[in-house]
């Protein structure tokens, strides 16, 4: 017996959650409509505040997260999320989040210049610019 089929045999929910989301994003029904945009973060919100509010959102309409909640076990600079899927289910994003004042370490440049010259979408995201991650996880993907 590997490894991996020992862990699912012990309960580990992994595999099923992870269909459960991909289900998710295969759901042939309309998305939700946004009726009234979030209100905006707060002025010095954390960046741990600002994630939580960016992927509860995401969420809601469709986005696959994913997010490693320890850095250290991945490259460095790689983004704080990577969002598939959204309302047209071919979306990809990889955003890295920043509270309002924080700067941007080389490492995290120097990924964010790999992501693009792979034709993929980055951004530095900060809490000033709430109104195009609404727009961007609303209506786009």
């Amino acid at each position: 017996m590997s490894a991996r089929s020992s862990k699912r045999s012990r309960g580990y929910p992994y595999p099923l959650v992870l269909q459960a989301r991909l289900e998710a994003l295969t759901d042939d029904t309309p998305p939700p409509r946004l009726l009234e945009p979030p209100a905006p973060p707060q002025p010095g919100i954390s960046e741990e505040a600002f994630q939580a509010l960016i992927v509860d959102l995401a969420e809601r309409f469709r986005w696959l997260v994913i997010h490693n909640a320890d850095s250290r076990r991945t490259e460095a600079g790689v983004p704080d999320l990577l969002l598939l899927g959204g309302p047209s289910g071919r979306g990809c994003l990889w955003w890295e989040l920043k509270k309002q004042g924080g700067r941007v370490r080389p490492e995290q440049a120097a990924m964010g210049e790999r992501l693009l010259r792979c034709g993929q979408r980055w951004a530095i995201l900060r809490p000033s610019d709430w109104d195009e991650i609404v727009t961007t996880l609303t209506r786009e993907g």
